[in-house]
This record gives structure tokens, sequence and C-alpha cells, in this order.
């Protein structure tokens, strides 16, 4: 990958003595940064700007869906539910990534 998409440059400031809160991703508020396409799965990013851990990005891999219906959710939850298409989430690094589209080709 020529650009590190999980590596956007963001400072945090330790200026204050409280934590940043809620740490949990809200399903309504999201940002899809990455979809690819393989054969009955669809691997994205979806950025969470409320999240602090890993600035907010989460890798999802869903199952039996396509990259419009991906791209026509209003809510995404990126917890394992009943549900939705959820099959996996891996680390939001390149490496992870990497991972994630290895998984996705064997799927």
């Amino acid at each position: 990958m020529g650009i590190n998409m999980f590596n956007r440059g963001r400072k945090s400031s330790s200026c204050c003595t409280t934590k940043p809160s809620p740490v949990d991703p809200i399903p309504s508020l999201f940002k899809i940064e990455v979809l690819e396409q393989y054969d009955n799965c669809v691997l994205g990013v979806v950025n969470y700007p409320n999240c602090t851990t890993f600035d907010g990005d989460k890798v999802i891999l869903w199952i039996n869906t396509t990259v419009s219906e991906v791209e026509g959710m209003i809510l995404i939850d990126p917890h394992f539910l009943l549900n939705n298409k959820i099959i996996a989430r891996f680390k939001p690094t390149v490496e992870g990534f990497k991972l994630a589209r290895k998984f996705a080709l064997i799927v």
C-alpha cells in the first residue's frame, strides 16, 4: 500500500486530565475509508471519529454481501451481533489489513 491509512498523523494533547468519552464507536457516526469486494465477502476500513482506540479505525470483514450493500448501510456496528454479517475484525494496522486480505481470499 502506498498510503498508510492507519497513521494519519493525528496528535493528541497531554494537557487535559480527563479521558475522551465515549470510547465505543457510535454505529451511526462513521466514515467508510476503504471497501474491497471479494468472491462472497467485503473487506472494509471504517472510521468512527468518536472512538479513541486506534484513532477510531476498524478493519471489518462482512460475508454474503456486496460493496453497494455496505455503502448503503446507515448504521455500521463493528461488533459481532446476531443480525449483522460481520465474520471477522482485524487489528487496524497495515499488517492487520494484509492479513484481512489473505483471509478474505479463502472465505
